[in-house]
Protein backbone atom coordinates (compact mmCIF):
# COMPACT_ATOMS: atom_id res chain seq x y z
CA UNK A 1 0.00 0.00 0.00
CA UNK A 2 3.05 2.25 0.91
CA UNK A 3 4.45 1.83 -2.66
CA UNK A 4 1.21 2.71 -4.62
CA UNK A 5 0.83 5.92 -2.34
CA UNK A 6 4.56 6.97 -3.00
CA UNK A 7 3.76 6.52 -6.81
CA UNK A 8 0.65 8.91 -6.62
CA UNK A 9 2.98 11.23 -4.85
CA UNK A 10 5.75 11.09 -7.87
CA UNK A 11 2.99 11.43 -10.18
CA UNK A 12 0.83 14.54 -8.18
CA UNK A 13 2.85 17.47 -9.12
CA UNK A 14 3.11 16.58 -12.75
CA UNK A 15 -0.47 16.23 -12.82
CA UNK A 16 -0.49 19.37 -10.94
CA UNK A 17 2.24 21.25 -13.34
CA UNK A 18 0.62 20.33 -16.97
CA UNK A 19 -3.06 21.88 -15.49
CA UNK A 20 -3.51 25.09 -17.95
CA UNK A 21 -6.15 27.12 -17.39
CA UNK A 22 -7.71 28.79 -20.25
CA UNK A 23 -8.81 32.28 -20.14
CA UNK A 24 -10.28 34.77 -22.78
CA UNK A 25 -7.93 38.35 -23.34
CA UNK A 26 -10.05 41.41 -24.64
CA UNK A 27 -9.14 42.93 -27.53
CA UNK A 28 -8.30 47.08 -26.57
CA UNK A 29 -9.77 48.33 -29.53
CA UNK A 30 -8.73 52.08 -28.69
CA UNK A 31 -5.12 51.10 -29.18
CA UNK A 32 -5.72 48.74 -32.02
CA UNK A 33 -4.30 49.49 -36.01
CA UNK A 34 -5.84 47.75 -38.50
CA UNK A 35 -4.33 49.50 -42.23
CA UNK A 36 -5.06 48.14 -45.96
CA UNK A 37 -4.36 49.53 -49.10
CA UNK A 38 -5.28 48.73 -52.59
CA UNK A 39 -2.18 48.04 -54.78
CA UNK A 40 -1.95 47.44 -58.55
CA UNK A 41 0.55 44.77 -60.08
CA UNK A 42 3.52 47.24 -60.75
CA UNK A 43 3.34 48.14 -56.63
CA UNK A 44 1.70 51.58 -57.16
CA UNK A 45 -1.01 52.14 -53.87
CA UNK A 46 -4.27 53.56 -55.55
CA UNK A 47 -6.54 53.76 -52.30
CA UNK A 48 -5.23 53.32 -48.10
CA UNK A 49 -6.85 53.46 -44.71
CA UNK A 50 -7.73 52.10 -41.96
CA UNK A 51 -10.91 50.09 -40.48
CA UNK A 52 -12.14 49.84 -36.49
CA UNK A 53 -14.20 48.85 -34.58
CA UNK A 54 -12.49 45.59 -33.43
CA UNK A 55 -14.77 42.68 -31.08
CA UNK A 56 -13.39 39.70 -30.02
CA UNK A 57 -10.63 38.44 -28.60
CA UNK A 58 -8.08 35.41 -27.94
CA UNK A 59 -8.56 32.59 -25.64
CA UNK A 60 -5.00 31.95 -24.33
CA UNK A 61 -3.65 29.12 -21.91
CA UNK A 62 -2.47 30.11 -18.38
CA UNK A 63 1.12 30.19 -19.43
CA UNK A 64 0.68 32.51 -21.87
CA UNK A 65 2.73 30.87 -24.64
CA UNK A 66 0.39 31.66 -27.57
CA UNK A 67 -3.34 31.97 -28.21
CA UNK A 68 -5.25 28.62 -28.70
CA UNK A 69 -8.30 30.58 -30.48
CA UNK A 70 -9.11 34.16 -32.28
CA UNK A 71 -12.33 35.69 -32.81
CA UNK A 72 -12.57 39.33 -34.08
CA UNK A 73 -15.11 41.24 -36.13
CA UNK A 74 -14.37 44.78 -37.46
CA UNK A 75 -17.37 47.28 -37.88
CA UNK A 76 -17.56 48.04 -42.00
CA UNK A 77 -18.83 51.07 -41.53
CA UNK A 78 -15.79 52.66 -39.84
CA UNK A 79 -13.99 52.37 -42.99
CA UNK A 80 -11.65 55.31 -43.31
CA UNK A 81 -9.41 56.09 -46.35
CA UNK A 82 -9.48 60.05 -45.56
CA UNK A 83 -11.28 60.47 -48.88
CA UNK A 84 -15.33 61.18 -47.92
CA UNK A 85 -16.57 60.22 -51.05
CA UNK A 86 -14.15 57.10 -51.37
CA UNK A 87 -15.36 56.09 -48.12
CA UNK A 88 -19.38 56.43 -48.73
CA UNK A 89 -18.56 54.62 -52.29
CA UNK A 90 -16.74 51.97 -50.65
CA UNK A 91 -19.99 51.60 -47.57
CA UNK A 92 -22.14 51.29 -50.51
CA UNK A 93 -24.12 48.46 -52.38
CA UNK A 94 -21.70 48.88 -55.06
CA UNK A 95 -18.72 47.44 -52.45
CA UNK A 96 -19.00 46.21 -49.09
CA UNK A 97 -23.26 46.44 -48.52
CA UNK A 98 -22.81 47.69 -44.89
CA UNK A 99 -26.16 48.01 -44.66
CA UNK A 100 -26.49 44.06 -45.44
CA UNK A 101 -23.32 43.08 -43.96
CA UNK A 102 -22.54 45.26 -41.19
CA UNK A 103 -19.30 43.42 -40.22
CA UNK A 104 -16.14 42.11 -41.31
CA UNK A 105 -15.30 38.58 -39.47
CA UNK A 106 -12.50 35.72 -38.89
CA UNK A 107 -12.62 32.93 -36.32
CA UNK A 108 -9.62 30.28 -36.22
CA UNK A 109 -10.06 27.16 -36.21
CA UNK A 110 -6.34 25.89 -35.70
CA UNK A 111 -3.12 27.60 -34.39
CA UNK A 112 0.35 26.35 -35.75
CA UNK A 113 3.42 27.99 -34.29
CA UNK A 114 6.72 27.50 -36.84
CA UNK A 115 9.87 29.61 -35.25
CA UNK A 116 8.91 33.09 -33.82
CA UNK A 117 5.52 33.15 -36.04
CA UNK A 118 2.04 32.00 -35.72
CA UNK A 119 -0.10 30.99 -38.10
CA UNK A 120 -4.47 31.48 -37.38
CA UNK A 121 -5.90 29.00 -39.90
CA UNK A 122 -9.57 29.93 -40.01
CA UNK A 123 -12.64 31.71 -41.53
CA UNK A 124 -12.97 34.95 -42.61
CA UNK A 125 -15.94 36.33 -44.10
CA UNK A 126 -16.91 39.51 -46.12
CA UNK A 127 -20.29 40.05 -47.06
CA UNK A 128 -21.74 36.82 -48.32
CA UNK A 129 -18.78 34.79 -48.79
CA UNK A 130 -16.79 32.84 -45.98
CA UNK A 131 -13.32 31.42 -46.91
CA UNK A 132 -10.96 29.22 -45.04
CA UNK A 133 -6.99 31.78 -44.84
CA UNK A 134 -4.58 31.31 -43.38
CA UNK A 135 -3.20 34.69 -41.22
CA UNK A 136 0.83 34.61 -40.36
CA UNK A 137 1.41 36.84 -37.25
CA UNK A 138 3.77 37.22 -34.09
CA UNK A 139 3.17 37.65 -30.44
CA UNK A 140 4.52 40.35 -28.54
CA UNK A 141 4.77 40.80 -25.01
CA UNK A 142 4.54 44.71 -23.86
CA UNK A 143 4.38 45.22 -19.97
CA UNK A 144 0.79 43.23 -19.04
CA UNK A 145 -0.44 42.82 -22.39
CA UNK A 146 -0.09 40.99 -25.30
CA UNK A 147 0.63 42.32 -28.87
CA UNK A 148 -0.50 40.42 -32.36
CA UNK A 149 0.79 41.82 -35.82
CA UNK A 150 0.97 40.14 -38.99
CA UNK A 151 -0.24 40.84 -42.51
CA UNK A 152 -1.64 39.24 -45.10
CA UNK A 153 -3.60 39.60 -48.52
CA UNK A 154 -7.24 39.17 -50.12
CA UNK A 155 -8.46 39.34 -53.39
CA UNK A 156 -11.16 41.56 -52.84
CA UNK A 157 -13.24 40.10 -56.09
CA UNK A 158 -13.36 36.70 -54.44
CA UNK A 159 -15.07 37.99 -51.28
CA UNK A 160 -17.92 40.05 -53.90
CA UNK A 161 -16.53 43.68 -52.93
CA UNK A 162 -16.45 45.84 -56.37
CA UNK A 163 -16.72 43.74 -59.48
CA UNK A 164 -13.62 43.31 -61.96
CA UNK A 165 -14.73 46.32 -64.20
CA UNK A 166 -14.36 48.93 -61.24
CA UNK A 167 -11.01 49.79 -62.78
CA UNK A 168 -9.45 49.38 -59.11
CA UNK A 169 -6.78 46.53 -58.38
CA UNK A 170 -8.00 43.78 -57.22
CA UNK A 171 -5.08 43.39 -54.07
CA UNK A 172 -6.12 44.12 -50.63
CA UNK A 173 -3.16 43.93 -48.51
CA UNK A 174 -4.02 44.00 -44.51
CA UNK A 175 -1.82 44.98 -41.88
CA UNK A 176 -2.61 44.79 -38.25
CA UNK A 177 -1.29 45.39 -34.43
CA UNK A 178 -4.23 44.59 -31.73
CA UNK A 179 -3.23 44.79 -28.36
CA UNK A 180 -5.11 41.88 -25.81
CA UNK A 181 -5.73 42.63 -22.13
CA UNK A 182 -5.11 40.43 -19.98
CA UNK A 183 -8.51 39.07 -17.82
CA UNK A 184 -8.88 40.32 -14.75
Amino acid sequence: MQSISKKYFLIFPFLISSWVIIKQWKFADRNASIQFAVVKNDGVTEANGSITGLKGGVFMDSLQINPIEISASVQVSTINTGVEMRDESLVSKDFFEAEKYPVIKFTSNQILSKNDSLFANGNLTIKDVTKSVTIPFVKKMVNDSVVLNGKFTIDRYSYHVGSNGDGIANMVYIDFNLPIIKPE
